[in-house]
């Protein structure tokens, strides 16, 4: 089982700890304004100081570099990033798929698209949970398809759960991944396709 921890603090650790896998210079943090709090653009700039954490989001505030719709774009330039951390935001975009090409068109090739998102299948999901601000829920294949079929190849694929408090949902989750809260994602961009 899961260690008890903070909710938020999960998913922070878990890509935290995909980041130091590997070497790279540039990340850009999409919805790094952080409208809920969590702090994830905080976290990347203080673990990484000596690396360019670019933030994203249509909200400006301290977090945001640059203010762009992500539903219309990513503004940067084409295969200009090593890394893009996209954590809890798929769900919240119009064109899931035109997002998951516009990382495919900002990252180097062999760069890397961390992706989190809440899971379809998840006990939370089940019985009740308010998700009215998402305009999709993903379970783990279709995302993972998605992925794929934007050009990247996964690396890493897995249910977590951000539960803290409720130790019978952990304990299901635990037993039975695919009801967990959300899934994690990290993938390779293979090929830049020829325009």
């Amino acid at each position: 089982m899961e260690e008890i921890e903070i909710p938020t603090n999960n998913r922070y650790n878990l890509i935290i700890k995909a980041l130091k896998m590997f070497e790279w210079h540039t990340l850009l943090d999409l919805g790094s304004a952080d409208k809920y709090g969590m702090g994830l653009h905080n976290t990347l700039v203080a673990n990484f100081p000596d690396k360019t954490v670019i933030g994203m989001d249509k909200k400006d505030n301290d977090n945001v570099d640059i203010v762009c719709d992500l539903n219309a774009g990513i503004t940067y330039k084409d295969s200009g990033a090593d890394v893009i951390v996209a954590g809890e935001i798929i769900e919240h975009l119009q064109e899931p798929f035109f997002f998951l090409k516009e990382c495919h068109r900002a990252l180097k090739t062999g760069g890397i698209l961390i992706l989190t998102t809440p899971n379809a299948t998840g006990l939370d999901t089940l019985f009740g949970s308010d998700y009215t601000c998402h305009l999709h829920l993903w379970t783990l294949p279709m995302i993972r398809r998605n992925i794929e079929s934007a050009g990247f190849e996964i690396m890493q694929c897995r249910y977590t759960s951000y539960w803290n408090r409720n130790i019978v949902f952990r304990m299901l989750a635990a037993i039975f991944p695919r009801y967990s809260t959300n899934t994690f994602i990290m993938a390779r961009c293979i090929q830049q396709q020829v325009r």
